[in-house]
């Protein structure tokens, strides 16, 4: 496969890319304002809000405390509520027993 050698300078290929960026640059605010009379356009049209368009985040509701379950050592009276390192006491007995100690 053959290239096409280009016998213009550095000068004459920076002043073409130049020009070149000018033009892009030109054609794409001329079309970004297109674009945005349309959407202004449209947004008029049906009635749209900002919140329509761009929706704020959703924040995450904190658990409700009241729903977790509460754990009980019967030995030492130690709380666990099932969320974190649990602790020694009940990793001492492993999960296994210590689900048992579940208060209602």
């Amino acid at each position: 496969m053959a290239t096409k050698k280009d016998n213009r300078t550095l000068d004459e290929l920076l002043a073409a890319q130049a020009e070149l960026e000018a033009a892009i640059e030109e054609r794409r605010q001329a079309e970004a304002g297109e674009a945005l009379e349309q959407i202004a356009e449209l947004v008029q049209k049906f009635g749209f809000t900002s919140e329509d368009i761009f929706p704020t985040k959703r924040t995450r509701r904190p658990s409700d405390p009241s729903k977790a379950k509460l754990f009980r050592n019967p030995k030492t009276g130690e709380e666990y509520h099932g969320r974190g390192k649990p602790p020694r006491s009940f990793a001492e007995v492993g999960k296994d027993v210590w689900q048992t100690w579940l208060v209602q």
